[in-house]
This record gives C-alpha cells, structure tokens and sequence, in this order.
C-alpha cells in the first residue's frame, strides 16, 4: 500500500497559508495608513487654500496689518504640515512596496507548497490505481487459470 506522504504537507500549507494572511493584514495596514496621511494631507491644503483667500480678502479691507501677518502665518504653517505629510505618504509608500514584495514572496511559497502537496496526492493516486489493477490483474489471470484448468479437466 503506497505512503500517505502528502498528509504531512497540510500543517506547513497551513502554516504558509497563515503566514500570507499576516502579510496581507500588514500590507492593508499601511494602505490604510496611508489613505489616513493623504485626508489629512488633503484637508490641510484645503484650509491652507481658505486661509490664504481669506487673507487676501482681508489685506484688501479694513484689517489690521498684525492680523492679516498671523493669517499669513497660519497659511505658512499648514504648508508645513502639508509637505511633512508628503514626506509621510512617501516613507509609507516605501514601506508599502515593501510589504507588496514580502507578500508576493509569502504567496510564492505557499504556492510551492500547494503544487508539491498536489503533486504528491497525484503520485499517491496513480500508486493507488496501480495497486488496483494489480489486484484486478491477477483475479483475472486467476479466473482465467480455473477456467481454463476446468475446460482441461472435461
């Protein structure tokens, strides 16, 4: 009877399978990381675009100039903000193409696993097959034997 060999691929294909999720868990992680930075990137530049048409209008008007300078101000600072969270969406973009590849590798090797357990259930039918006409061969070579030992006998 042939070896059940493939059997003993399931525990590592559950282990590759599990190591692919984790992956992808981290790889959505930084997505949604990143989604988060560009929001926020993108309602600082919003509100710096207000404040900016707000001290415009502003300077034209009756304003003081102290306070027209602190709009000014608050505009160069959401600029700041802006470019440091440019720089945020860059490293996590990075970081995301980093995590696509360990994927990648994850989902290569469970692949590998899957087609070596695939191979192996095969090998183990066709042994399986094989027995079995075998078996079949030889009860027919049997039958035909007796009968022909019957025919000889009459």
């Amino acid at each position: 009877m042939p070896q059940r060999r493939y059997r003993s691929y399931d525990t590592l294909l559950r282990v590759r399978e599990r190591q692919e999720h984790i992956k992808a868990q981290a790889l959505a992680e930084v997505r949604r990381e990143i989604h988060a930075h560009e929001n926020q990137r993108d309602a600082l530049l919003k509100e710096q675009a207000r404040m900016f048409t707000e001290a415009g209008r502003h300077s034209r008007t009756a304003i003081s100039a102290p306070r027209v300078h602190g709009y000014y101000q608050y505009e160069r600072h959401l600029a700041r903000e802006a470019v440091e969270e440019d720089a945020r969406i860059h490293q996590l973009r990075r970081v995301e193409d980093s995590r696509r590849e360990e994927l990648e590798e994850a989902m290569t090797r469970r692949r590998m696993v899957e087609r070596l357990k695939e191979r192996l259930v095969r090998e183990y039918m066709d042994a399986i097959r094989k027995d079995e006409q075998k078996v079949s061969d030889d009860l027919a070579a049997g039958r035909a034997a007796r009968e022909r030992s019957g025919e000889s006998e009459r």
